[in-house]
């Protein structure tokens, strides 16, 4: 049925239900609203005397605002690039070393696919799934994602630039006068320390992730079996330096090491065609355009994937 590919269905609410999925976007949503106006109405208000003398700066915190709710419903609300049967039936006429099986969806797929087991569907080019934007992240709207952590990353920043401002401004006028410490400095010290600190280090983090794994064309379970291999690899050369002391033989060399465990499993393929054509495979060729959360051509058919290496047209039908 078209449902095992994921045709048929809402793709955004493919695995929780619809109050999850309203709870979750609500709570993103609160999230978002709430430093900016928190550091707008206690912070920089306050300080600057006046909603006039204010407009302009809390101008370029709400744009940072609107840019993440954009981005967010974007990547939240679009096909993250499902398996449908277009896909398996061109798939199934790949040469071998392009495409994988999946035994739950009992169907082919392009490689670098997986199965998700929150969706139970197949996602090509899936990077995770992420329980905050209630979908996969996958081929289709992975570019949405690292624009969402981008806009979030600069709206905190935002935020505790104008309090960081502000505080240091009190300290200077307040060092040869004895004044009391205005309450909006608290209460700025309260959001930042609370709320802001943590989000911004969380986020920026993650974003710092994801731009190197993007940059070098891997997805988090690409990198996750890359670690694995690395260190399955080095336990191989751990169990081989305890037995040639045991059995008193001499040690390997590091080149027969690595020989040894070529032959023993093959690494993890490089899907890297240079940092900037890897990002360009996952928003347009013009850079220019990779801040701004559209569609480049093609993106919202389903039909189209990815082969690993660049990104193809749909194989035409025979």
């Amino acid at each position: 049925s078209n449902a095992e590919y994921g045709e048929g269905d809402n793709c955004c609410c493919c695995s929780a239900s619809w109050c999850e999925t309203v709870s979750m976007r609500s709570l993103i949503v609160v999230l978002a609203v709430l430093p900016y106006a928190l550091v707008t109405i206690t912070v920089l208000k306050p300080w600057l005397g006046s909603w006039r003398a204010a407009a302009p700066h809390a101008l370029v915190g709400f744009s940072f605002l609107v840019l993440v709710l954009w981005s967010y419903f974007r990547c939240s609300m679009a096909d993250p690039g499902f398996v449908t049967e277009r896909i398996a039936q061109d798939a199934a006429r790949l040469p071998r070393s392009q495409r994988t099986f999946c035994r739950m969806c009992d169907i082919w797929r392009p490689v670098r696919s997986h199965h998700c087991r929150s969706c139970k569907k197949c996602v090509v080019k899936m990077d995770h799934h992420c329980p905050f934007v209630t979908n996969c992240v996958g081929a289709s709207n992975r570019r949405f994602f690292l624009q969402f952590l981008v806009y979030a990353t600069l709206g905190l920043g935002w935020c505790l630039a104008v309090i960081l401002v502000r505080t240091c401004t009190v300290a200077l006028d307040m060092s040869n006068v004895n004044r009391p410490v205005p309450p909006e400095i608290v209460l700025g010290a309260l959001i930042g320390g609370i709320m802001l600190i943590p989000l911004f280090l969380a986020i920026g983090c993650l974003f710092f992730y994801q731009c190197t794994i993007a940059c070098a064309n891997e997805t988090t379970i690409e990198q996750n079996e890359r670690e694995r291999y690395d260190e399955r690899r080095y336990r191989r050369k751990r169990a081989r330096e305890r037995q040639n002391k045991i059995s008193g033989l001499a040690r390997y060399d590091d080149d027969d090491d690595d020989d040894d465990d070529s032959t023993e499993e093959d690494p993890p393929p490089n899907y890297s065609i240079g940092w900037r054509r890897n990002l360009a495979s996952i928003w347009t060729d013009s850079p220019l355009l990779w801040l701004l959360p559209l569609d480049d051509e093609g993106s919202s058919d389903s039909s189209w994937w990815t082969n690993g290496l660049e990104r193809q047209n749909p194989i035409e039908t025979v």
